[in-house]
């Protein structure tokens, strides 16, 4: 193998870039391996031979496929991705079509604070509520979560850690007043243990959108349309995997 040392020195000086970005043509290291001088470099950059690879930045995947989920309306979360959140949280949800809603953190964080979850299909909504699975609680993160702490007065300051206290157990209620399908209903979380109560509230009444023919459901059900206004399958005040420490 060719001895391009010299070379990929000079073009990185050149391209002012670092060697490890420095892109030679495999198909023409005969013709680079002649390029001696810094003139010969600079001949070989103009006609690209030699170029400079473009930097590796911090990888958007995981966070474009949240934001996808989301754009299409196949995830919902009440709290945020992996921060701290230090107080409660209120998710209220009027219309839409999802897969999974949270009331809690999605991946990592804390929650320092109850959490509410509102459904409530009202009747100047566009879309009607069906949701596959219902989770008062986070996707795979612990609550309240480690290092949870909340606020001891109000209103929030910027900074004064020393303002929050120690928040260790909590409340997850969930209120269902009206919809068109919620096929599962969890009052905890899906993959993460939680510290504290769970309440389930069912007081259904129609939802503005069910009964109508033009209600039809996501193709993942594998059915036509709503066939059964105003439909709960199954209600868990629980969690679905992990542990619940508390009052159901």
């Amino acid at each position: 193998m060719a001895d391009l040392k010299n070379q990929r020195r000079m073009a990185a000086e050149i391209l002012k870039c670092g060697e490890n970005r420095v892109w030679i043509n495999p198909d023409k290291i005969e013709e680079v391996e002649d390029c001696i001088t810094r003139a010969d470099i600079r001949t070989a950059i103009a006609s690209g031979l030699i170029k400079a690879k473009a930097k590796n930045g911090t990888s958007r995947g995981r966070i474009r496929y949240v934001q996808g989920q989301k754009a299409s309306g196949k995830r919902k979360v009440g709290g945020s991705y992996k921060a701290n959140i230090k107080g409660s949280v209120t998710l209220t949800i009027k219309s839409g079509i999802f897969t999974s809603v949270y009331g809690g953190n999605d991946r990592l964080g804390s929650i320092g604070g109850n959490i509410t979850v509102n459904i409530e299909e009202t009747d100047n909504c566009s879309k009607p509520i069906i949701i596959q699975n219902l989770y008062g609680g986070c996707y795979q993160t612990a609550y309240p979560g480690e290092g949870a702490k909340t606020y001891k007065g109000s209103p929030y300051p910027k900074e004064e850690e020393s303002s929050y206290t120690p928040f260790t157990s909590g409340k997850i209620t969930v209120n269902v007043r009206s919809a068109t399908r919620i096929d599962r209903i969890y009052g905890g979380s899906e993959n993460g243990a939680v510290t504290g109560d769970t309440e389930v509230n069912i007081n259904m009444v129609q939802g503005s959108q069910s009964g109508h023919s033009g209600v039809a459901l996501p193709s993942y059900y594998g059915e036509t349309g709503a066939i059964i206004p105003s439909n709960i399958k199954n209600v868990t005040t629980g969690g679905y995997v992990d542990v619940h420490l508390g009052v159901t």
